[in-house]
């Protein structure tokens, strides 16, 4: 195992945000996938959501590949200040204005009870998207304690061990046999935390091909498992069985970590050749407005069925409308950051 490279790293992180930032918009888009399991409609449905499920976590996995070694550039008080202020405030604001654009969508009068708004924001009940970045808030008031780690690739990846075991794979297992619940559940692997911590040791440690191809393969069973098994339990019913959905299930971890590995081993420089400096200045920029598309794509994917009266069943929509509105708001962002004092909006 070797340290990964500076630059490859710099142009994999970038990459995989603008992917996932992708895939993020395709999940919210795709919201028919929770109505009524039946017809080719919803196996469509189910493919995107289930192609596409690894987006969130990865971006936890970035978040620890990122900022768990902070305290070689900033102390800690630095460190928290930037990352809190960079989401807080932006959360808080773009929390409200989703709440006065649902009640105009919805033909509603807004609540201006202080209370009442205080509570909608952290619970994200304007914009339900918005609970990553509570969970993202947590996860930095932790990272002080997880940075003082003397060895940290052996500690976190004996907690990720931990994490997928009592986590990810028991309660699956239970579920299947239809056995009872799981109890033991460690604290230092409780939530997203297990994301975090995988992302800074697949990001230091360079794994050999053959590897590789074995965690390319359980990728891929996993994702495989999640489309149909869902489909199986599913199909026929009122609902959707989660049996094999959530993101700290197995088949999620085992997609999630094929498709890190998958992107952050490839030589971009040797691929791309005389076209990697272009490749990587489009990519950089794509990456930096990631963090502007996710706190706008929901507004365009409540507005634009309601304005036009699309029909979000059909695979128009599903496609065609999810890229739409993820170049759309990449062009809303790239503008609104180049306004002085507005552009603090989208850091």
């Amino acid at each position: 195992m070797k340290e990964n490279s500076l630059n490859n790293r710099k142009i994999y992180i970038s990459f995989l945000k603008v992917i996932c930032c992708f895939g993020v918009t395709v999940i919210h888009t795709n919201m028919i996938f929770w109505c009524r399991p039946h017809g080719r409609v919803w196996v469509f449905a189910n493919f995107f959501e289930t192609f596409f499920y690894y987006a969130v976590p990865i971006f936890f996995m970035i978040t620890g590949a990122t900022s768990l070694d902070y305290r070689e550039k900033y102390t800690t008080k630095v460190f928290l200040k930037k990352r809190i202020t960079k989401i807080f405030f932006p959360f808080i604001i773009w929390s409200f204005i989703a709440g006065l654009f649902m009640a105009k969508l919805e033909g509603h009068p807004f609540d201006w009870n202080i209370f009442h708004i205080i509570n909608n924001i952290f619970t994200s009940n304007y914009f339900g998207v918005y609970w990553f970045l509570i969970t993202m808030l947590e996860l930095y008031l932790s990272f002080p304690l997880l940075s003082a780690v003397n060895d940290k690739i052996k500690v976190y990846s004996y907690t990720v061990v931990i994490g997928i075991v009592f986590v990810g794979t028991i309660p699956l297992f239970l579920k299947i046999f239809h056995i009872g619940t799981w109890s033991i559940l460690p604290p230092v692997v409780s939530g997203y935390l297990i994301f975090v911590l995988l992302g800074y040791v697949l990001d230091r440690i360079s794994i050999e091909k053959k590897y590789r191809i074995g965690i390319y393969i359980l990728g891929f069973l996993g994702w495989l498992t999640h489309f149909l098994g869902t489909i199986y339990l599913s199909y026929g019913t009122d609902e959707i069985v989660d049996t094999f959905k959530g993101y700290l299930n197995l088949p999620a971890i085992l997609q999630t970590v094929a498709v890190f590995v998958f992107f952050k081993h490839i030589d971009y420089q040797k691929l791309l050749k005389n076209r990697y400096m272009t490749f990587e200045k489009i990519v950089n920029q794509l990456a930096s407005y990631t963090f502007g598309v996710y706190l706008l794509h929901l507004f365009p994917i409540k507005y634009l069925p309601v304005k036009f009266q699309i029909d979000v069943s059909t695979l128009t929509w599903q496609c065609g409308g999810s890229v739409a509105i993820f170049l759309g708001c990449i062009v809303v962002v790239s503008i609104i950051k180049k306004i002085p004092f507005v552009n603090k909006l989208l850091p």
